[in-house]
């Protein structure tokens, strides 16, 4: 029976407290698969992620699972129901895994909130969050607190000012594609978020939730960044990225630490 611990993680959709699960054995984590986006290789994974599913007791998928800004013009309702069909074949591709769905800018969207709320109460072995969860001494979380300046209440605002730009302008699309071929995201990333810039906001941002290295955190999962990170140490917390699944980036399931 799982030991079941309530933290101070924020259901978006009821603004009640999350429910985190302790420690299990294994655990597997991915993040940024920008599923419907066209520069998203996800789908080549997607067997190597079940795979690794099946002889886990916890999958975190991380945020930006699904990118509701470059849905390739599908209507948010219609990308909704496609994620959420998605995630139900995977959580039953592994019954004997609980899988845990956080949210991310590109999908934090009330359209899919209304149906993970569905699939948890379906379900057996799913949950998700707004924000982040807490395993064992690990905590998880999409990696958007790692930008400039960023807080609880702005990383809320910040979440609804993305979704209220949904979707771009399908006009756009070519643009982004010409930036990807000439690998100008890889330059960006490495511009926008240093590994040192990143520990350190991201410490503060967990500092003030209640889930830094004084609670017991040794190990961090995030996502966002799209820069592979195996153990980076930083005060104290050791950080791990998977990177993202899109041309010119490296891209891993990274088993967790959670004990």
């Amino acid at each position: 029976m799982l030991n079941v611990r309530l933290q101070t993680g924020v259901d978006s959709q009821a603004n009640r407290p999350g429910v985190h699960f302790a420690a299990m054995s294994i655990c597997h984590f991915v993040s940024d698969l920008h599923l419907f986006s066209r520069r998203s290789s996800a789908d080549r994974h997607l067997e190597a992620i079940k795979r690794a599913a099946a002889e886990s007791d916890t999958f975190v998928l991380a945020g930006d699972n699904f990118d509701f800004h470059w849905a390739a013009g599908r209507p948010v309702e219609e990308s909704a129901e496609v994620a959420a069909e998605w995630l139900a074949s995977l959580a039953g591709s592994a019954p004997g895994c609980r899988f845990h769905v956080l949210l991310g800018n590109h999908d934090h969207q009330p359209a899919l909130i209304a149906r993970l709320e569905v699939l948890r109460n379906e379900l057996p072995n799913f949950a998700w969050d707004a924000w982040f969860v807490r395993l064992g001494s690990g905590v998880f979380l999409h990696g958007d607190a790692a930008n400039f300046r960023m807080n609880a209440e702005r990383l809320r605002r910040f979440r609804d000012h993305c979704a209220a730009k949904l979707p771009h302008n399908p006009g756009l699309e070519p643009l982004y594609e010409a930036v990807i071929r000439a690998r100008l995201h890889v330059l960006c990333a490495r511009a926008i978020y240093p590994h040192r810039v990143v520990a350190r906001r991201l410490r503060r941002y967990l500092d003030e939730i209640g889930h830094g290295p004084a609670s017991g955190v040794r190990d961090v999962y995030f996502g966002h960044t799209h820069r592979v990170l195996d153990g980076y140490e930083h005060r104290g917390l050791r950080f791990h990225n998977c990177g993202a699944p899109i041309a010119g980036l490296r891209f891993r399931i990274v088993r967790a630490r959670i004990d």
